[in-house]
């Protein structure tokens, strides 16, 4: 019987992959007759770079600016002349939560810098990973760094960071790095979030990245002072909606990328592409997966709903392994077969890592005999 094991990271204690090894190792110990494959996949949000150079892809590294502007050795990957950015690795927020007066500065000039690198080395495609930025200001400092003067009433360039678009006045693209025209950009969500707005940027994740009140107010006017000025100072690309879905993604980085013209697509799902998910759910007889938290966002293009749909038009069933089920019986009508959460078998992993791991060869080991009860006879190989 041939088990497909592809999980997402759980945040601050699992990558992907190690998860993957630890439920194998648990369906190994429960059952040496298992024929099982690790495939550890992202949504397009932090982790999707380790996922796609575990898939091959090369890494390289990169000295880009952070979210405040310090000098960062960061990471970016490459397979065929399509390159991987993760905005995380690049102005993430590290493990840290920003000051008040930080949530406002920082800026995606690191961005720019990574896309330049890419376009150096003569890219034909870049995909930026849209997910776990400190950032708010709209992709204006990638902007910057790819050649857009974004000038305040007396024709300075403004400050960095999302607050100081209040005071944009002009926005001139002629100095637009015109090598972007030949490469396809295309931005991988992990939200389909609006630009502006109650779940925006600023107001959606403005707190979480250290925006009290204020500074969400400031952070949302100078988003929407943003989207207003260029209605009139329109891109190359042309006029691009801030209601679009996804514009939101990253603190508006989504909405820097509409800009210059790219695509913005289901992160899971372009991932799911480009690891061969469908294929390998072909093969399979039952699959695994899983993430932190099993909730409602996980049913809009998370992973585990990427591989629930695709599973389903192959008639495989599907497990997950979760930190934390908030979904109960709505799982099953999602269409998964069944749910273990951490959380029943070791309270207190989310803050674990090694207990996480440890829990996570319990799951595999405990899912081992219901994997055999609803496989399909005449797809077992």
């Amino acid at each position: 019987m041939r088990i497909l094991v592809a999980m997402d990271k759980f945040k601050g204690t699992a990558t992907a992959a190690d998860a993957c090894a630890a439920v194998r190792r648990g369906l190994g110990a429960a059952r040496a007759d298992l024929v099982v494959r690790d495939l550890p996949m992202a949504d397009g949000g932090d982790g999707t770079l380790q996922a796609l150079i575990h898939a091959g892809f090369v890494a390289e590294d990169v000295v880009v600016r952070d979210a405040l502007g310090a000098p960062l050795d960061s990471t970016i990957a490459h397979q065929d002349g399509v390159w991987l950015i993760e905005v995380a690795t690049v102005c993430g927020l590290g493990g840290r939560r920003p000051t008040t007066d930080e949530a406002e500065r920082a800026d995606s000039s690191g961005v720019g810098d990574a896309v330049r690198h890419a376009l150096d080395a003569g890219a034909t495609a870049v995909h930026v990973a849209l997910g776990g930025s400190a950032t708010s200001d709209g992709g204006a400092g990638m902007l910057r760094q790819l050649g857009v003067r974004l000038l305040d009433r007396a024709g300075a360039p403004l400050p960095r960071g999302g607050a100081a678009l209040t005071d944009l006045h002009r926005i001139d693209w002629s100095g637009l790095d015109p090598r972007l025209t030949s490469v396809a950009l295309t931005g991988l969500c992990d939200v389909d979030t609006p630009l502006l707005g109650t779940d925006g940027a600023a107001a959606g994740f403005g707190p979480q990245k250290g925006a009290d009140a204020g500074a969400v107010a400031r952070l949302e006017a100078g988003l929407a002072r943003f989207a207003e000025v260029a209605t009139h100072d329109r891109p190359p690309s042309g006029a691009v909606d801030p209601r679009h879905p996804g514009a939101g993604a990253a603190g508006g980085l989504g909405w820097g990328l509409l800009l210059l013209g790219a695509e913005l697509r289901s992160g899971g799902e372009a991932v799911a592409e480009v690891m061969g998910l469908d294929a390998e759910i072909a093969r399979s007889d039952a699959v695994i997966t899983g993430e932190g938290r099993l909730d409602a966002q996980s049913l809009a293009g998370k992973v585990p709903s990427v591989v629930v749909r695709m599973a389903a038009r192959h008639g495989v069933p599907v497990y997950a392994i979760v930190g934390q089920d908030q979904l109960g019986e709505r799982a099953r009508a999602a269409g998964l077969a069944g749910v273990l959460s951490l959380g029943d078998l070791a309270p207190g992993t989310e803050h674990d890592p090694a207990l996480t791991l440890l829990t996570l060869e319990q799951a595999g080991a405990h899912l081992a005999l219901p994997l055999l009860r609803t496989a399909d006879p005449a797809r077992t190989h």
